[in-house]
């Protein structure tokens, strides 16, 4: 059963399955968007770069990740058990071949490694004394949210329902 007639596009995002719901690569991009979208709204209008839209981008960049995986034929089991580990996504990522589509640079690795720890650990979704004080001294944060729009741009033709 799907959410809407098959031609549109928007509402290919998923469909239900016995246990649940299972999302399309389209509808992982679709969600992804949305957290880019709320990151860089938050970070507009507070005047600056918080640590909830430090989250909602590595949260898009999670299902961007996940979402080409899943356009390479991943399961969603598979995807599932990463958790939320962008590291071990992006490994993944790598070994499908996504450099086809993004290419990450050594700097976009690097920030990603940085944050991975307390993305996976929701300093980010938490207040966490450690990360409130050693983060704000890394300007990098910033970028999460480039790192995100140029993953979501890379994977866009790839996981665009057919």
């Amino acid at each position: 059963m799907r959410f809407a007639p098959h031609n549109e596009p928007e509402n290919l995002a998923g469909y239900f399955k016995s246990g649940g719901m299972n999302f399309t690569p389209w509808g992982f991009t679709v969600r992804a968007r949305e957290f880019l979208d709320a990151s860089v709204l938050l970070s507009e209008s507070a005047g600056r770069f918080s640590f909830v839209a430090a989250f909602l981008s590595c949260r898009s960049i999670e299902m961007g990740l996940k979402a080409y995986l899943l356009s390479q034929g991943d399961s969603m089991n598979k995807v599932r058990r990463m958790r939320h580990d962008l590291m071990t996504a992006l490994a993944k990522c790598d070994t499908r071949g996504i450099a086809r589509v993004v290419d990450f640079t050594p700097s976009d690795r690097a920030l990603l490694l940085v944050v991975n720890e307390d993305y996976t650990g929701n300093a980010f979704a938490y207040f966490d004394v450690h990360s409130a004080m050693a983060m704000p001294s890394n300007p990098d944060l910033n970028l999460l949210p480039a790192i995100a729009r140029k993953l979501l741009d890379g994977i866009a033709e790839v996981c665009k329902p057919l």
